[in-house]
């Protein structure tokens, strides 16, 4: 029975030719993953024990990219997050702590701005925004100051 072409959007015959090779990585999107069966989908977040995972997190590009910049900063693991304000975001959550004195320049981005508010309500985070760095500015720190 010939396929109707709403089946074929999804299982489609057609398919570009074999043997194209490249020094690159290509870019995998991730909006979209296949699995052979739903069993197989597991998001731990561990590519290193699982392989593939869903979404931007989890491509061959971001895991190539990844282990990259792994092998050339000789660390033991790399994450890559979406853009910069998602890695920001990660390293506030990672390692700011009920207590913590941060000392945040004024010229940074708004949405992080914003982020850091919101993350310090009810956190008894203490947020001092400061024009530029300076040693008189460094000198109101406390052993709980993160910068």
């Amino acid at each position: 029975m010939p396929k109707t072409w709403k089946t074929k959007l999804i299982h489609s015959d057609a398919h570009a030719p074999e043997g194209f090779r490249s020094l690159s990585t290509p870019v995998y999107r991730g909006s979209t993953v296949v699995f052979p069966n739903a069993a197989a989908v597991q998001d731990t977040w561990d590519q290193y024990e699982v392989g593939y995972t869903y979404g931007l997190y989890g491509t061959p590009t971001t895991l190539e990219l990844a282990a990259r910049i792994c092998e050339l900063e000789k660390g033991f693991r790399t994450f890559i997050t979406p853009g910069g304000q998602g890695a920001i975001a990660l390293i506030n959550f990672a390692f700011l702590q009920a207590g913590d004195h941060v000392l945040v320049p004024e010229s940074i981005y708004t949405p992080n701005a914003s982020l850091r508010w919101k993350f310090c309500a009810g956190s008894e985070l203490k947020l001092v925004f400061i024009r530029r760095l300076s040693l008189r500015e460094l000198n109101r720190s406390s052993a709980r100051t993160r910068a």
